[in-house]
């Protein structure tokens, strides 16, 4: 079975907000994940490598333009 979290972050700017991703993501042991609205004109795999606490990671990102949207999956 796969497990998947979806999930309105409204933003990931914020180091308090990445920490508790970080504890979610490594509580719940997902397989494939969707964050929205990370409003992050920028994705690094550093930076999602960081969140999801694996160095065996992909990722796809849809940038946010301004301080709107952004998608990470």
């Amino acid at each position: 079975m796969v497990k998947l979290l979806s999930w309105n972050v409204r933003g990931l700017n914020n180091r308090d907000k990445r920490v508790l991703l970080e504890n979610v993501l490594r509580g719940w042991n997902c397989d494939l994940i969707c964050l929205q609205e990370t409003k992050l004109e920028d994705v690094e795999l550093s930076d999602i490598r960081s969140i999801w606490g694996n160095q065996h990671v992909g990722f796809s990102v849809l940038k946010a333009i301004g301080p709107r949207g952004g998608v990470v999956v």
